[in-house]
C-alpha cells in the first residue's frame, strides 16, 4: 500500500508539474502576444472652420526688411487680410541722394499674389536680386493695384567687399 501511495503521489506530482508548466507557457505566450499586438494610431488633422468676417478694414503688413549688401538675393514678405490670389503691386525705389550731381534712378516694380495661410490672414512674398542696384536707402512698398491699401518699409544697401574689391 505504501508503494501504491508513493506511485500515486509521484503520478499526481508529474501531472501537477505538467499543468503548471503549461499554464506558465500559456501566460508567457499571452504576454508576448499582448506586447506585440497593438492598434495603429491614426492622426486626423483638425480642420478649422473660419467664421465670416464682417466690416473688417483691409490691411497689408510688411515684415521688417533688414539692411543688405549689393549682390544679395533675399525675400521680402508679409501678411494681409485681403483675399486669396488677390494681386498686390510692389515697388522698390532708391531714395534720392541730395547732391549737385544727378544720381542714377534705381527702381524695381512687379505684381505678387496673396496665398492662403489661415482664416483671416493670407501671406505674400517676392524675391529681390540686388546685383543691379546701387548703394543707398531704398523704399519698399506693397499695395493694391489702385493703391487704396498699401504699406512700406525702408532698408539700406551697403557696398559689398569681396576679396578687397568694391562691387
Amino acid at each position: 500500500m505504501n508503494q501504491l501511495r508513493s506511485t500515486l503521489a509521484l503520478l499526481l506530482l508529474v501531472v501537477y508539474v505538467l499543468l503548471a508548466a503549461g499554464c506558465v507557457g500559456n501566460r508567457t505566450a499571452e504576454i508576448t502576444m499582448a506586447t506585440h499586438s497593438s492598434t495603429p494610431t491614426i492622426i486626423t488633422p483638425i480642420q478649422t472652420q473660419c467664421l465670416p468676417q464682417e466690416n473688417t478694414t483691409p490691411w497689408i503688413h510688411i515684415n521688417p526688411v533688414s539692411d543688405h549688401y549689393v549682390g544679395d538675393m533675399f525675400e521680402i514678405n508679409g501678411t494681409t487680410n485681403l483675399g486669396i490670389n488677390d494681386p498686390l503691386s510692389f515697388w522698390i525705389t532708391r531714395r534720392p541722394i541730395r547732391t549737385r550731381i544727378p544720381s542714377q534712378v534705381y527702381e524695381i516694380r512687379g505684381i505678387v499674389r496673396t496665398q492662403s495661410r489661415d482664416c483671416d490672414t493670407n501671406v505674400w512674398s517676392f524675391s529681390i536680386n540686388t546685383s543691379e542696384l546701387g548703394v543707398g536707402y531704398y523704399d519698399v512698398g506693397v499695395g493694391t493695384e489702385n493703391f487704396t491699401i498699401s504699406n512700406w518699409d525702408l532698408f539700406f544697401l551697403h557696398e559689398n567687399f569681396q576679396k578687397g574689391e568694391v562691387v
